[in-house]
């Protein structure tokens, strides 16, 4: 009796193997070099090299439609669609997947990049690369390596002393007329009948009071 349960388990597990459909380079069974585990479909097989982590979207072997491979990052050793791969428009400088140098994310259009630095905050106006009609960078100030429309920058007519966009030691925000700029000292507070900068036939400057700072007519 225990000899048939035991011819039975054994051509059980024969059987198991046998319909198991490990790729070329693993084995059905742990065997000496083949230690580590891996879960390749509905199969558990057996690897020289330990399973990599892959994203739920990925697979572990080139199958089921993933076949660019992953060589770098956290991935290295997986797979994923073409379509994620080659239908990204990363541009130069950037990877289409993190690798090593390549570790901060960035949103660029509809796709997810990876850069060497950090993305720079930017308003919804504005853009972290050179794209969409916004090609004036902003070197300074807290939307630093950002990009603006021309017409944002160039249209501003702020006076001598103030800058158009926010930067270091100029970041008091200012509205001159229709543009907002930026200034080193706060701006002060002007009745409607005043200005804070001599313009509009304002030339006379109040220098004491609440209103210091702003000019009359």
């Amino acid at each position: 009796m225990k000899f048939a349960v035991a011819c039975l388990l054994a051509s059980s597990q024969a059987i198991k193997i046998r319909s198991s459909a490990c790729p070329e380079g693993f084995k059905a069974a742990s065997e000496v070099g083949y230690t580590n585990s891996w879960t390749i479909g509905s199969d558990t097989c057996f690897g020289a090299n330990a399973a990599p982590t892959c994203l739920e979207a990925q697979r572990n072997t080139a199958r089921d439609g993933r076949t660019v491979a992953i060589t770098e990052g956290a991935n290295a050793g997986c797979f994923e669609e073409p379509s994620l791969a080659q239908k990204k428009t990363c541009p130069e400088g950037f990877k289409a997947a993190s690798e090593v140098g390549f570790t901060n994310s960035w949103t660029i259009g509809s796709d997810t990049c990876f850069g060497a630095n950090a993305a720079p905050t930017c308003l919804e106006a504005q853009r972290n690369t050179a794209r969409d009609g916004r090609t004036v960078a902003i070197t300074e100030g807290a939307n630093a390596g950002c990009f603006e429309e021309p017409s944002l920058a160039q249209k501003k007519t702020c006076p001598e002393g103030f800058k158009a966009a926010s930067e270091e030691g100029f970041t008091n925000s200012w509205t001159i007329g229709d543009d907002t700029c930026f200034g080193a000292n706060a701006a002060p507070t002007c009745t409607a009948e005043q200005r804070n900068t001599a313009r509009d036939g304002r030339t006379v400057a109040i220098t004491e009071g609440t209103n210091a700072g702003c000019f009359s007519a």
